[in-house]
Parts: structure tokens; sequence; C-alpha cells
């Protein structure tokens, strides 16, 4: 590992480090180093030894060394960062003002991530640039996978957003009237049953 690379690593460690009352972990300088490198994601099994060591020395000394360290050997690392300016989201073609209704569909087979808190962030400052209402709407249509606890982890992440909702309802709720609509459908020639193998539709 070449010298540069060291330096940045420790750069990393020691920024952590004094950010964090004194100690960081291996794991989060890999990751870090990773994100700003990828180039190096095909070396990690080369690198990661590298960075324990870096990670175990910087740990070893005390906070105010770091901190020392940090100001002297890595200055630009405690310069505070310019704030991004936050983009609008673009306009939506033919809205019309109280009339936009968002629809933010989970599906409670696991707990949510940082794409449930982006689809349902977009849906929430849509609705408070036109005015109108949003829907939860849990596709609960594999019960196989579904459990109550992601039901209830999805509602709590979506409360820590600060997100509340018009309606709350299951794709269950409409069943009855979802398989009406796709026997009418049927019935008049406009879809079929698919009833190819998964390998062929695979294939296809």
């Amino acid at each position: 590992m070449d010298e540069d690379l060291k330096k940045e690593i420790r750069g990393f460690a020691l920024q952590n480090s004094s950010a964090h009352g004194g100690s960081t972990d291996s794991k989060i300088i890999i990751g870090k180093i990773l994100g700003t490198r990828p180039e190096l994601r095909s070396k990690t099994e080369q690198i990661i030894p590298e960075i324990q060591s870096i990670v175990k020395e910087v740990n070893a000394m005390s906070a105010a060394d770091q901190i020392a360290e940090l100001k002297s050997e890595y200055s630009d690392l405690t310069k505070p960062k310019p704030k991004q300016k936050q983009r609008d989201l673009p306009e939506l073609k033919d809205a019309k003002k109280g009339g936009v209704v968002t629809r933010f569909p989970p599906e409670p087979s696991g707990y949510p991530h940082i794409g449930h808190a982006k689809a349902a962030i977009i849906n929430e400052q849509y609705v408070k640039m036109y005015g109108g209402k949003k829907i939860l709407r849990m596709d609960d249509t594999n019960p196989e996978s579904e459990r109550l606890e992601f039901y209830a982890a999805i509602k709590v992440g979506l409360e820590w957003l600060g997100i509340e909702y018009d309606l709350v309802k299951n794709t269950s709720d409409d069943i009855d009237m979802l398989l009406r609509k796709g026997a009418a459908l049927a019935n008049s020639g406009d879809i079929y049953v698919c009833t190819c193998k998964r390998n062929q539709v695979q294939e296809n």
C-alpha cells in the first residue's frame, strides 16, 4: 500500500474517531475509503489488514492527540462542508391545485429502508406543492413473506419522517373488486392468464 493511501486512511480514522469520543471502527473506515476510492474494491482483502492496523494505532491515542494531529496534518478534513442547496422537485405536467393524489405502496415483507423513505418523501413533497391527498396502501398480497412486525416498522418509520396519510388501507381490502375487474377484462378478451413455467418466462 502506498504512503498516500495510508495517509488518507489515517485522516479518515482520525476524523471519525475525534467525532465519536476518541474511538472509531475499522468497518466504518473500510466503507469510507471504498466509497471514495471505488477502484480499491477489487483489492479489499489486501487493504483491510492495513486499515485495521491504522485504526488500532489511532484508537490507542488520546482524544487530545487525535485532534491535534487532525488539525496539523489534515486541516482540510476539519473544514465544515458547504451546505448543498436543496433542489426543488420538477413540476407535474397538467397538475391541478388540490387535485394531486399520491400513493405509497410498501410490501410488508421486510423492514423499511432508504428507498422507502425516498419514495414516501417525494410523495409528501408533491402533495405539499400542489395540495391533495396521500394514500398509504400496504401491498399485502404475498402473505407467506409478510409479518405484523413489518407493518408496524413501516408505520413507525413513516411517523419518524413526519409523514401522515389521509387514507391507510391494504390491497387485500379490494381483492374482491380486483377479482371482478380481472374477470371482466379476461371475459372481454383484453387480458389472458399466462400459464408459462417460470423458466420459460425467464428465457423469454
